[in-house]
């Protein structure tokens, strides 16, 4: 029968009868070394003795020792006695042995969190936002910028791409006279294509939808290395003159528009209304870009000379492979070295000009993207630290009021690394349960990050909880269990066993050392806090900048959507493509509601389209190189555009009716394309060509005002001139209508119906209003400072909680000395300054050491900013005021206890 070791341990030390919590301790003690005695064979009355013998020599002196230390918490025996069954000549624990201690500290472990609820959950909460933060940031950039990309040969995949610093273009587009010299470069380029974008109408396969489309060279599919799922891929006879019609079709539209269906190879499809075959279906994720959805053969014999000779031409897009063993800098100095020989043989089209290579990855993705993934992960990191910081600091000081307890376990013959290996299990436990609630908060954030990501950021739909997120999890679990747990283990651990059971729990933190430890852990707390904070302020700034920039249009109340019209017998003229536009206009015109109606190429305020982006020359001008020509983008307008848009004409007049192709060309350009090319004078009246491609003098006839096209957050407003589309007739156009009242997306539906009364079979796409135009702009800013303010509010939050507990545990330990000063007189007011006096100091000194830190941090941010400087005192005045504030909220509490501590109570305390 096994003895009930409570009896046995409350008749060999009676005044534990009133100890429950050792007395537990103890009777688990016994019950261990009886069980050990009985494993290695002895018989119960000798395993009986042996864990009799196993109580503490010392018994006598044990009561008074707990009752020094009568705050202990559970785990206060040690494993080893000083006793005659356990002396020096016992063997070396065996491995089930340690299995068996470390079994013993998780139970102490659990216990002692038990006991300090608010300790276990404020720390598990901390982990998890941490680390669940850092787990999904780090999935972000690992996703985005660090997992190979779902391509063959993905790291030899280049974009060859112009550059011409003089006009501050560094990613313009190729020529196809240069594809057809990088061709030639084997050594360089397994192989090398080029593209152009196309957006489509697709008929014959219900509905007519609106997809984007790629005009591809024979080399295109080769550059990629893909196996189609089904059929064959394009082949270099498919881009004869005379071949027939065929479309490669991409897995999503495969699936969208057909249901997977298995016999979609030989089907008949429209594109652009002209009929073609289906031939393939290529296989998920293998195609790019990824959101191309077909694939038709670029035909190099039915376009004109220009466009196959011209070297400014810069029209299509490039995609190469590089040869096995060369690298993207030997790429670049070739395509450079074949820049600059056709710029010494063709100066009047490539001065200035040269090619470089861009690494796929790079080409994907954008460097202010790219920037801030870097910027939010390191910023996650520090929040991270902070927490670790902040449990730091809580765990020590959980140990100072421990120290009676860890005391009495030196005294009772307990080891430091014992006291240390006990106190990091607490850590481990701690950091793992925090690791696991951080991965399930991470799996919720990046289903977060990925519903308020911009649109087009590439492989977004990729995000997700994998191996490599795992790892990183436990590695930042690992990093928490270091800087939190160990950190105040060793610093307890070292407290002497005399010391600490004459001390008291309030204040066994007078040391020296134990008070640096804890005034560094809060300056790092606070200094890590300003540097997010004016992160986050310089942010805050600029997005508020870019939310009142002056877009140049009224964005209230004005619905975009664009239209196609098919290479078909029906828009074969200029004229016919220019009368079906002026007939949808004026059925808009007629719905309720509607006060304006036009038509242009390329929408405001990234609404897209095409802005063709030419180059003029003044009436009598000479051509480059003999002098210099204006830079510009060509928009198509209808005569209603600018009053659809909001668009004031600052001098001269819009076009009319009378604007027509068989009268006077005439443009309308805005200010500072006039200013360029005039100065201080009047342009109106005076006559301009664009020399590269139409040729023909135009006569200014209106100024306006400067519109940002790509976007809020445009950099540089390019220069733009509009001419009539009766006079430049386009067939893909974007109807603007402005609605009289409040709400013009109700509009769509009548617009819809509109365009099908005037041909079924033509696709209505990208309605969008301009409102949500302009919040679609600058998502990507808002994308940034959204994640860097709640990081930094958690580091500001995280830093009050450090701030509360300094001043918490200094009223705790001063409570004898605030005592005897009010007995001596001193007022409420003088305790609560005396109280948080040291808040104050760490508090100054964190913010000091943060503010020139943020000052050097925040130049990383600059290319993130919108007229801001990363200087700016607002950013960081609003952060120091609002450090001192919650330092001040922070310091209430202990203050409030200062002032009202009883002089009388205190005076009597041992």
């Amino acid at each position: 029968m096994t003895p009930d070791w409570r009896a046995v341990v409350v008749r060999e030390i009676p005044s534990l009868r009133d100890e429950p919590e050792i007395l537990d301790e103890l009777s688990q003690h016994l019950a261990d070394v009886y069980e050990r005695g009985l494993a290695d064979g002895l018989s119960p009355e000798a395993a009986l003795a042996l864990a009799t013998d196993a109580l503490p020599v010392e018994r006598d002196r044990l009561p008074s020792d707990l009752a020094r230390a009568r705050t202990a918490l559970p785990g206060l025996i040690a494993d080893r006695w000083t006793t005659a069954a356990l002396d020096a000549t016992e063997p070396a624990p065996d491995r089930a042995s340690v299995v068996r201690d470390f079994g013993r500290d998780v139970i102490y472990a659990l216990r002692s969190l038990r006991a300090a609820p608010g300790y276990a959950i404020v720390s598990l909460l901390t982990l998890a936002i941490g680390i669940g933060a850092n787990a999904a940031l780090f999935a972000a950039v690992d996703t985005i910028l660090l997992r190979p990309m779902p391509y063959a040969h993905a790291d030899r995949l280049v974009v060859p791409v112009s550059v011409n610093r003089a006009r501050d273009l560094d990613d313009a587009s190729v020529s196809f006279a240069d594809y057809l010299d990088w061709q030639k470069e084997t050594g360089t380029f397994a192989a090398a294509a080029i593209w152009r974008p196309i957006t489509v109408d697709l008929t014959g396969a219900g509905d007519p939808q609106r997809i984007l489309g790629m005009q591809v060279a024979p080399e295109f599919f080769t550059v990629l290395t893909m196996t189609p799922v089904l059929g064959r891929t394009l082949q270099p006879a498919d881009h004869a003159a005379e071949a027939p019609r065929v479309a490669v079709l991409s897995h999503a539209l495969w699936q969208r528009a057909f249901a997977g269906a298995a016999d979609v190879v030989g089907r008949s499809i429209g594109v652009a209304g002209v009929p073609h075959e289906i031939v393939g279906v290529l296989p998920p994720r293998e195609s790019w870009p990824e959101n191309a959805a077909l694939f038709v053969p670029l035909r190099p014999a039915l376009a004109d000379a220009d466009t196959r000779t011209r070297r400014d031409n810069l029209i299509f897009a490039s995609i190469a492979r590089l040869q096995d063993g060369v690298s993207v800098e030997q790429a670049n100095a070739v395509v450079a070295g074949i820049a600059a020989r056709l710029e010494r043989d063709h100066p009047e089209a490539r001065k200035g000009w040269t090619n470089r290579v861009v690494p796929l990855r790079d080409q994907m993705v954008d460097d202010n993207l790219r920037r801030a993934l870097w910027v939010m992960l390191a910023a996650v990191g520090a929040v991270l630290l902070i927490g670790c910081a902040n449990l730091a600091h809580l765990g020590l000081l959980r140990g100072l009021g421990r120290a009676p307890e860890l005391g009495v376990r030196v005294a009772l013959g307990a080891s430091r690394w014992r006291i240390v290996r006990q106190l990091a299990v607490e850590s481990v436990l701690l950091a793992f349960a925090g690791a696991a609630a951080g991965a399930g908060l991470a799996a919720w954030m990046i289903q977060g990050l990925k519903v308020i990501a911009p649109a087009g950021t590439p492989f977004v739909a990729d995000l997700g909880l994998d191996l490599r997120v795992l790892a990183a999890t436990t590695t930042f679990a690992s990093i928490a269990v270091i800087v939190s747990g160990l950190v105040p283990a060793i610093a307890v651990s070292r407290a002497q066993p005399e010391a600490s059971l004459r001390a008291t729990a309030t204040a066994a933190g007078t040391s020296r050392r134990v008070r640096v430890l804890r005034q560094a852990l809060i300056i790092a707390e606070v200094a890590g806090a300003v540097v997010l904070l004016v992160g986050a302020a310089l942010l805050l700034r600029s997005f508020s900048k870019l939310q009142h920039v002056d877009s140049g249009v009224d964005v209230d109340r004005v619905i975009a959507a664009r239209l196609s019209l098919p290479n078909s017998e029906r828009y074969a003229t200029a004229a016919q493509s220019a009368a079906f536009f002026q007939r949808l206009e004026e059925r808009l015109r007629t719905i309720p509601g509607v006060e304006a109606v036009g038509s242009t190429s390329f929408v405001p305020i990234g609404g897209g389209g095409f802005g063709l982006g030419r180059v003029f020359l003044l009436e009598g001008w000479p051509e480059p190189p003999a002098g210099p020509d204006v830079s510009a983008q060509w928009n198509v307008v209808t005569p209603d555009y600018f009053r659809a848009v909001g668009m004031p004409i600052l001098d001269g007049r819009a076009f009319t009716a009378e604007d027509r192709a068989d009268s006077t060309p005439v443009m309308i350009v805005s200010r500072s394309f006039a200013r360029q090319m005039f100065g201080s004078e009047r342009p109106l009246g005076r006559r301009v060509r664009s020399w590269r491609d139409e040729n023909v003098l135009r006569e200014i006839v209106g100024v306006v005002g400067e519109v940002r096209y790509t976007g809020l957050g445009e950099r540089e407003v390019f220069r733009q001139m509009y001419v009539p589309h009766t006079q430049s007739s386009w067939g893909l156009m974007n109807i603007v209508v402005r609605s009289a009242g409040p709400a013009p997306g109700t509009l769509e539906a009548a617009m819809r119906a509109d365009v099908r009364a005037l041909d079924s079979t033509l696709a209505v796409s990208d309605v969008r209003t301009f409102d949500s135009l302009a919040r679609a702009s600058i998502a990507g800013e808002r994308y940034t400072t959204l994640l860097l303010s709640g990081l930094a509010a958690t580091a500001l939050a995280l830093g009050a909680v450090g701030i509360y507990g300094v001043i918490g545990h200094a009223v705790s330990m001063r409570r004898r000395e605030l005592g005897l000063r009010a007995a001596l007189g001193a007022s409420p007011s003088q305790l609560r300054a005396l109280a948080i006096g040291e808040g104050v100091r760490l508090t100054a000194v964190g913010l000091v050491i943060g503010l020139a830190g943020a000052f050097v941090v925040a130049r990383v941010l600059e290319r993130l900013l919108y007229e801001t400087d990363t200087r700016d005192p607002f950013a960081y005045a609003v952060t120091a005021t609002t450090i001192a504030v919650v330092a001040t909220l922070a310091s209430i509490g202990p203050a409030r206890r200062a002032a009202n501590v009883d002089p009388i109570s205190t005076l009597r305390m041992p």
